[in-house]
């Protein structure tokens, strides 16, 4: 009776350690299958922000190229100011020549006139 005793205990004490034994399995199955979804989750946004990284560089590289685009205009449009600054001197000193000349053409004329009318 005793060893039927010490048997049945032995046997309840198993099957508590079996039990323990399946629930710490289901528990290590449950963490292994959270740590694979964090794992994949962690891979997604690491995808996702190396996409995003792509796209900030694409976008600055885009704005690097506006930049020197417009820099570009900018000098362009400095070198058409100064050339038209330049022309419209060259135009207005044209102009005062022509007015200096049409000036000794008249001094000329009312000179020739005085003494073409001197000499008659």
């Amino acid at each position: 009776a005793k060893a039927e005793r010490a048997l049945a205990e032995m046997h309840a004490t198993g099957s508590v350690r079996e039990r323990e034994g399946d629930n710490v399995a289901r528990q290590m199955h449950a963490l292994q299958e959270q740590l694979a979804h964090a794992a994949l989750e962690t891979q997604r946004n690491t995808v996702e922000s190396h996409k995003e990284a792509n796209e900030r560089a694409r976008q600055g590289d885009e704005v690097t190229l506006l930049t020197q685009r417009l820099a570009a205009a900018q000098h362009h449009a400095e070198e058409a100011r100064a050339q038209a600054e330049e022309e419209a001197r060259s135009k207005e000193a044209v102009r005062r020549q022509m007015r200096a000349v049409e000036e000794e053409l008249h001094h000329a004329r009312r000179r020739v006139a005085f003494l073409g009318r001197g000499s008659l």
